[in-house]
């Protein structure tokens, strides 16, 4: 590592001065190279904190050295010019596969192969390769996780025992109001404040007079200077009781209107009827941000304290088709998922929506005992060759056996198994069209 001065006269211009002299770097900060006298260069930094690392890949280039400007070109000679730079673009493509791409200062593409070789056999390249690739296994990952794992996302169900013990704890609070700081000033403080003036105003001449003068100075000055100072504190005491008396209102309001809102969703939780029940549903719907589409109907049964839900379900097609995996050399494989792999996938995606909505619904409020789930799917119908909904899953989730669910540790389709449930799904994950518990008219 080196230290150099950067002086910038222009937008991507910049002065260098070091030992060696003074040089002209045109482009941006990063991985960029130079051509000069002394040969080609390989330049990385640390913006801001004047080190900077600086690596030769070549020998020093001359006239007769030649590179071709972009694809369709002749050899061209690269001059003997300390202001001459590669721009480096390094990308990875679908696949994993790195790709280079090298430009001069004046947008013409480098394609001669020796001095890409040379780019690529050095180590800034290497590194943000494995950088590039990181990021793409992360983005490939990411993506996936969102689609299948959506389960995970599931709430936990809020116990009603707990909010009725609550509800019976709960009580208003009043703001407790701060003390005014300041002690009120005493006449000895006074008298402490009128000796130091004394000292300070009186001077006689005749020095063994001033004992008896500066006595007589405080015995005098003490009763003005402690009124002054009392009437400042008592004023300073009623601005702050003013400012208690805003805050105090204030913080009374919010502590009420706080009171009010829990005491509110706590019997809403207990108690809530069809009208709650169907704003907090359309509530919880228009805030939900999912990396799949979907769409839901509903219609909630007092009689039987059930919810009835039907979801249409994002389609295989919307489903991530790239895997990837780290290979022993640091590199990165990406392909496609095969049939089975993205079956599965899609069957993991589908059953879990069925339990994030539930633990949603169920937390809206006691009274639902159990939610009916519904999935279906547009398909094309073999009889008619029209495309029609078909559902491929029908669960009813029970709030007592909902409630005792790990939910970021099971299967989806494994744990259908703990509900009264249709779904016909064969060996390679492919579900097939049934006939659901009862469908919303």
């Amino acid at each position: 590592m080196r230290y150099r001065k950067r002086i910038k006269i222009a937008k991507g211009l910049y002065i260098n001065l070091s030992a060696s002299g003074a040089s002209l770097s045109v482009g941006p900060k990063g991985a960029a190279m130079t051509f000069g006298k002394r040969g080609t260069y390989l330049n990385t930094g640390l913006p801001g904190t004047g080190l900077y690392n600086r690596q030769r890949i070549g020998g020093a280039p001359n006239k007769t050295r030649s590179r071709n400007t972009n694809a369709n070109s002749n050899s061209d000679s690269i001059p003997d010019d300390p202001e001459t730079k590669i721009i480096i673009e390094i990308n990875v493509d679908e696949k994993g596969h790195p790709t280079l791409k090298a430009t001069d200062n004046s947008g013409n593409e480098i394609t001669d192969e020796a001095i890409l070789q040379r780019i690529k056999h050095g180590e800034q390249y290497r590194q943000n390769v494995e950088i590039l690739m990181n990021k793409r296994k992360d983005q490939i990952e990411n993506n996936i996780k969102s689609f299948i794992e959506i389960y995970k996302s599931t709430p936990e169900l809020t116990s009603e025992n707990k909010l009725k013990k609550q509800l019976e704890k709960l009580k208003t609070t009043k703001y407790i109001r701060e003390k005014f700081p300041e002690k009120k000033p005493q006449k000895k403080d006074a008298q402490r404040y009128a000796g130091l003036l004394a000292i300070k105003n009186v001077n006689n001449i005749l020095f063994w007079r001033n004992k008896k003068l500066r006595e007589k100075y405080v015995l005098k000055n003490t009763p003005k200077l402690l009124k002054e100072r009392t009437d400042k504190w008592e004023s300073g005491k009623a601005e702050f009781e003013k400012g208690e008396d805003i805050k105090e209102k204030g913080k009374n309001a919010e502590l009420l209107n706080d009171y009010n809102s829990l005491k509110t969703n706590i019997d809403n939780y207990i108690n809530g009827d069809e009208d709650f029940i169907s704003k907090e549903i359309e509530a919880i719907l228009k805030s939900i941000t999912l990396a799949v589409e979907f769409s839901v109907d509903y219609e909630y049964n007092k009689e039987n304290s059930t919810l009835y839900v039907d979801i249409d379900l994002p389609e295989i097609e919307d489903m991530p088709k790239l895997k990837v995996k780290t290979l022993v050399s640091g590199k990165i494989s990406i392909k496609d998922k095969n049939q089975k792999e993205l079956k599965q996938e899609y069957a993991t995606c589908v059953c879990g929506i069925s339990f994030y909505f539930a633990g949603l619904f169920f937390n809206i409020t006691s009274n639902i005992k159990t939610i009916q789930i519904s999935g279906y799917t547009q398909r094309i119908n073999k009889k008619t060759g029209n495309l029609d909904d078909q559902y491929v899953y029908s669960i009813k989730f029970t709030r007592d056996i909902f409630q005792t669910l790990n939910y970021k540790q099971i299967d989806p389709i494994e744990a259908f198994a703990n509900f009264d449930n249709i779904m016909s799904i064969t060996k390679t994950y492919a579900l097939k069209t049934i006939v659901p518990f009862g469908k919303i008219a």
